[in-house]
């Protein structure tokens, strides 16, 4: 029952992104695309598993963690322009979904920052290399500031 409620949120996220009018200056994604393909880090004591695709000018990620040969965490995202800038929503399988508006949009690096959440508050995504890419998640726990780096190499 749960995916299939991930299921129709994933589904209604892309929906609500459909409907942007055209703008000259608008960012569109494109099959080419760096974050595009099969990704995995070393994450903790585990290997996080991410896989970009763009679906409709939308970017679609499906992500799983796996520790132990259990998968203890997934997610489903969506990179989606909207008033000319990006938008990352994420929604987590056992937690709420959860928006992130870009405030740096660059050729090879995004930043996405939320005014609500401080788990992690910024997210910067940054092209390394041909076949890598790094994840930088910045949290606040009771006012103390701490990262999270991931760097995630091309499967």
């Amino acid at each position: 029952m749960r995916k299939v409620l991930v299921l129709f949120a994933a589904i209604a996220l892309l929906a609500s992104c459909e409907n942007q009018t055209a703008d000259v200056n608008k960012i569109v994604f494109s099959k080419r695309h760096w974050l595009i393909g099969d990704w995995q880090a070393v994450a903790f004591n585990g290997i996080m598993h991410n896989s970009w695709s763009l679906e409709d000018s939308v970017l679609f990620k499906a992500a799983h963690y796996v520790e132990g040969g259990d998968t203890t965490y997934s997610e489903i995202s969506v990179i989606a322009v909207l008033d000319s800038l990006p938008v990352l929503r994420v929604v987590p399988i056992n937690d709420r979904p959860q928006e992130y508006p870009c405030v740096v949009y660059e050729a090879e690096r995004m930043v996405f920052e939320s005014d609500v959440r401080k788990e992690p508050f910024r997210i910067v995504m940054q092209k390394t290399g041909q076949d890598t890419y790094t994840q930088t998640n910045f949290s606040n726990d009771e006012g103390i500031e701490y990262e999270n780096q991931f760097l995630f190499e091309k499967k």
